[in-house]
């Protein structure tokens, strides 16, 4: 009986110990990074890179203004971005090229990128400063999870993925 015992529990403790192994052979790890680049036009880009070893399920992005979610619509950035613009002056609604890809529910495999928003305009010295205010309050949190659903949690301003129970709806 006491040999019958000693086994369940090592068994249990190897399928316990392959259950780890395999959630770290599929672990995903989400990278938000925004990147500026100032030439004739000014371009703002913030991904999302998969740099982990298996798929990452993209269960919910947010669009954040100083870390409170608001609207991740296209018009309602656009919006946004032109009256933060308009107060600057100079800024002329045909010369801003935005686009948004604000996908709940995709995949992103390893090493695949996805570009959040892109904006392009044209280079005005007083929009400068107005463009990168706009970007220093304004951000992606995006919550992930594995294929076998532990979930994770990635703000573009705080950096690395840290653990939470489920997913907001």
């Amino acid at each position: 009986m006491w040999l019958s015992i000693s086994e369940l529990r090592i068994m249990r403790e190897e399928a316990n110990l392959m259950r780890s192994q395999q959630k770290a052979a599929v672990w995903p790890y989400l990278d938000v990074t925004a990147s500026f680049s100032y030439a004739d036009r000014i371009r703002v880009t913030y991904t999302v890179e998969n740099k982990g070893i298996g798929p990452a399920l993209v269960n919910k992005i947010k669009f954040l203004e100083n870390g409170e979610e608001i609207s991740s619509d296209y018009t309602a950035i656009l919006n946004l971005l032109l009256s933060t613009l308009a107060t600057q002056g100079g800024i002329d609604e045909k010369n801003v090229n935005l686009s948004t890809r604000i996908n709940n529910n995709a995949v992103l495999s390893p090493g695949e990128r996805m570009t959040l928003l892109s904006l392009l305009v044209d280079r005005y010295t007083e929009d400068q400063e107005a463009i990168v205010q706009f970007f220093r309050s304004h951000s992606f949190s995006i919550c992930y999870s594995s294929i076998y659903e532990d979930s994770w949690m990635v703000d573009g301003t705080k950096g690395q993925p840290f653990s939470t129970e489920r997913c907001p709806d």
